[in-house]
């Protein structure tokens, strides 16, 4: 049964939180048995993580990497995730499994990555998230009707901030991930780390920690 486990790592600063995670992520890779898969957020926080482990490019080179969400725009879009994870690890023959973008239709764009991803993907061994100060994940943000969609699939929905469409991943498939690691900086998100660490608030980060057996926090916020 789930028991929402937490796992909690402290750094001094955003440099060591993230040079921390991809320690971890280097060891977890290089000792798995099985093909790996990686996903990955979006926003500013783990671009620094993302150059770190581009360093290893004979360790990532097998690895399958995927977006846990995506804001709906062109990949050449400056709020592309795609654009920015691309940008930062700067490893041209990165597998990455990138969501379709149709400009008019984004339920058959994440029905679509849903089909890529379950057709690609035997084992969601790994994937890192980040956590906004309002408790969103992904973009599964507070009072959203995504937080009570079942099924391992990516879904469209629309959201309260810029821009207002996203491709996300539910609960029930962040869940299904092996290894999950919340990398949460900045002292903007002390109050959200703090609550997380204690359990306390209806937010959709801890619907998703009571759903898993185990959820890696590192945060410099601790």
């Amino acid at each position: 049964m789930p028991e929402g486990l937490l796992t909690i790592i402290p750094a001094k600063n955003h440099k060591e939180a993230s040079s921390i995670l991809v320690g971890v992520l280097i060891e977890s890779i290089t000792s798995a048995e099985k093909q790996v898969s990686l996903g990955l957020a979006g926003g500013s926080t783990p671009s620094l993580a993302y150059s770190m482990l581009g360093e290893y490019p004979e360790v990532i080179s097998d690895v399958i990497f995927w977006l846990t969400d995506e804001r709906w725009v062109d990949e050449r879009d400056s709020q592309s995730n795609l654009k920015m994870i691309k940008n930062s690890f700067a490893f041209e023959q990165m597998k990455i499994l990138a969501p379709p973008y149709s400009g008019d239709n984004p339920s058959g764009d994440a029905e679509a990555y849903t089909k890529q991803l379950v057709s690609s993907i035997k084992t969601f061994t790994h994937a890192i998230l980040g956590v906004g100060e309002d408790g969103h994940t992904a973009s599964i943000f507070p009072n959203s009707d995504t937080l009570e969609v079942a099924g391992i699939k990516i879904i469209s929905s629309k959201v309260d901030t810029s821009p207002p469409i996203r491709l996300t991943a539910t609960l029930e498939l962040l869940a299904k991930i092996e290894n999950l690691y919340l990398l949460i900086t900045g002292e903007n998100k002390k109050e959200i780390t703090n609550q997380i660490i204690n359990k306390e608030g209806d937010y959709p980060i801890n619907h998703l920690i009571k759903l898993r057996n185990e959820t890696i926090i590192i945060s410099d916020q601790l």
